[in-house]
Parts: structure tokens; sequence; C-alpha cells
């Protein structure tokens, strides 16, 4: 039925339909002909049966197969059980529910932004949302992604950086030397940017930085490329402010 639906043969519509219509067929039979019916008529059959297989406690498989394909199914109403999907610890629905809400474009980057901002919720849940968030690209996220640096969950905190650095602006730079000053589980990820993009004012918070890391740590490493990439000078691991105020602009 999944290759029917694609080819979209003559008469499918027709052979599918008592199909997903029957009660005593398997629900994974039904819910891929009611998607064929779906993709081939524009019929949107057996929308609840959906719904109900979405939910935690269902089979796995059923579970994963109708949050893949609720969107599809009922539009934007699906993007609540679409949420529910996500809550908790990462399952078989959690990817199926990042794609399936990726799909709505901006219409779901309200919702995805009140996720993040969930501070209760799971970071599998939260940082699922930046990655979602990343793939948009939405400008509107930006503030929420950037005040999400700051969560303790490192996961989270390293998704909503990345998703940040995704999506781009031109402020970004001078919206990420305060975080790097302030400090956070992010220090190597924002100097790993300054690396790529240097900006002699981001100087002083990368020494900060260099000051509260470790020895021959990563974050040591990170924060001493950036600071090379910066000040065109080679300033020793080891912490030689003196040598480190002049440099390149950021481009």
């Amino acid at each position: 039925l999944d290759l029917a639906a694609r080819l979209k043969p003559r008469d499918l519509a027709r052979v599918a339909r008592p199909v997903a219509r029957s009660a005593s067929e398997p629900a994974a039979l039904r819910l891929r002909a009611a998607v064929a019916i779906r993709r081939v008529s524009g019929e949107p059959l057996l929308p609840d049966l959906f719904v109900a297989y979405a939910v935690e406690g269902q089979d796995p498989e059923l579970r994963r197969y109708a949050v893949e394909h609720l969107g599809e199914m009922i539009g934007e109403a699906a993007i609540p059980t679409l949420r529910d999907a996500m809550r908790g610890e990462a399952d078989e629905a959690w990817s199926a529910a990042k794609a399936a809400l990726s799909k709505f474009g901006e219409k779901a980057v309200p919702v995805l932004i009140e996720m993040l901002e969930e501070s209760d919720e799971s970071p599998d849940y939260r940082g699922g949302a930046a990655h979602v968030l990343a793939e948009l690209k939405s400008a509107k996220a930006l503030d929420a992604l950037l005040g999400a640096v700051r969560d303790p969950s490192e996961y989270v905190a390293n998704a909503a950086l990345n998703a940040a650095i995704e999506i781009g602006a031109p402020d970004l730079a001078a919206r990420l030397v305060p975080l790097l000053k302030e400090g956070s589980t992010q220090d190597a990820r924002i100097a790993m940017d300054f690396r790529e993009a240097p900006d002699k004012a981001a100087v002083p918070a990368l020494l900060d930085a260099m000051e509260r890391s470790a020895p021959d740590s990563f974050p040591r490493s990170a924060i001493h490329d950036a600071l090379r990439a910066c000040t065109g000078r080679d300033c020793h691991r080891q912490l030689t402010r003196k040598r480190c105020h002049r440099g390149p602009s950021r481009a």
C-alpha cells in the first residue's frame, strides 16, 4: 500500500477504501490504506484512528507510523498531538514527531518556542524543539534560542545554540559575546563560532572564558583557537592577556 500510494494507480482508492473502513482488518493495514486514499483522492479517512494510535502506550511501530502521517491526515489539528508525542524521553515517536512538525513550517514556530521554554519538560522534548527550529530557520525563534543557551541541560543549550547559529543574524556575534562573558556549558561552541567568523570584540569574553576553563581541556583548546583567529596572534593556552587585544574584525 505504501508503494501504491506513491505510484497512485487507477482505482486504488476504490480498492483501499473498504480495507480502511473495516474494523476487522489489522490496524497497520487500515492506517496504510487511509494514507493511500488520502494521497490519491484527498479524502481524509480515519482521522480519529490516527490520533488514537499516535498516543503513548500503543504498539511502537503503529504509533510511529500514525505520528509520521498525522499532519498529512488532519492538518494543523495534529500539532497538539505531535507536541505531546515528544514529551518525556525520546522514544519511537520522537523523530517522527519532529519531522511531522517541521512540515508545518512557520505555522509550527510558536508552539516550538513554547516547547523550548517549558523548563519542567525533558531535555529530549526541549532539545528536539530546538532541532526543528534549526531546520525551519525562523528568525522569530532567535530570542528564545539564545535564551536557552543558559539552560542547565547541556543538550538543550547546545541544540539551542546550534539552531541560533544556523539561523544567523546580522547582530549574532554581538549577542554571543555577552553569553560567552557570562559563561555557560557552551563556551567551547561559542568559541568555535568565533574561530570560524573572527571578531575582535569577542576577545575580552574569550579571555574570561579561558580563565575559567580547565587546562588541557577541549574548551581551553577551542578558546585558544578562537583567540588566535580573532587576534592574529598565537595566545598561549596558559593565558597571556597582554598579547591578545588586537585582531581582525568580523567580515
